[in-house]
């Protein structure tokens, strides 16, 4: 998933954030103490800086930086309100996941277990405690292992999607390199077809645009097993 995606759904979770924040707060103490307002300023501001620079930043290091400032955020987050638990960083892997790269979600679960660990020595409390402490790792470790199999699955699905339609594309050359006359034509006939099927679907017809998509560009396949002097013979 692209970065500027991934960043977008972490500006909607932090939108979510905040409101659910605003409302408790005013329910539970009728005042926006200190505090809140700490970790709502946090939430709003602390994302800004990447979002302003990061098409500067060189390609293969904007998902890294963004998990890093992801966990710099919880980080604080957590120090400002140790009483949120542990479980304010399992955001962090959330979205590593979403970049659906094994290299990037194991380096986001090394490093907010790291955060993790070295923020709770900073606020101490109860979750220092070694059993505490022990069945907290391991919820984490558990929940990591969850998105890691289901990242594989996605991964594993996309790569399958991905061969398919090379393969399709494959079949493509091989029509038209047969009959060169309509070169281009089932391209053609699958964008027309596709954009009739978003048409129905809008009107409320049940359109699986992906099966349209896949047999409109491959119908004429059957040309495969036509001899070529039958289908280039011109009239006259």
């Amino acid at each position: 998933m692209e970065v500027r995606i991934v960043l977008n759904i972490m500006w909607v979770a932090i939108g979510i954030g905040v409101v659910t924040i605003i409302p408790t707060s005013l329910f539970f103490f009728q005042t926006l103490n200190v505090e809140m307002i700490q970790l709502i300023s946090l939430l709003c501001l602390g994302y800004v800086p990447y979002t302003i620079f990061y098409k500067s930043i060189p390609a293969q290091w904007q998902a890294p930086l963004l998990i890093v400032n992801c966990i710099a955020v919880i980080s604080i987050f957590y120090y400002l309100a140790p009483y949120m638990g542990h479980a304010v960083f399992y955001f962090v892997p959330l979205f590593g996941m979403f970049f659906r790269k094994v290299k990037l979600f194991i380096f986001s679960v090394v490093v907010s277990g790291i955060a993790y660990i070295g923020v709770l020595q900073l606020v101490g409390g109860p979750e220092t405690d070694w059993v505490y402490f022990t069945m907290n790792l391991s919820f984490f470790a558990c929940y990591n292992t969850i998105l890691y199999f289901l990242m594989s699955v996605v991964v594993s699905t996309t790569t399958s999607k991905v061969e398919a339609e090379k393969g399709i594309e494959s079949l493509i050359l091989a029509i038209e390199m047969v009959d060169d006359y309509t070169k281009g034509h089932s391209k053609r006939v699958q964008e027309y077809s596709l954009l009739f099927g978003e048409t129905l679907k809008r009107a409320g017809y049940p359109v699986d645009l992906d099966v349209l998509s896949t047999s409109s560009i491959l119908h004429d396949v059957g040309k495969l097993q036509i001899p070529a002097a039958i289908l280039q013979k011109r009239e006259g």
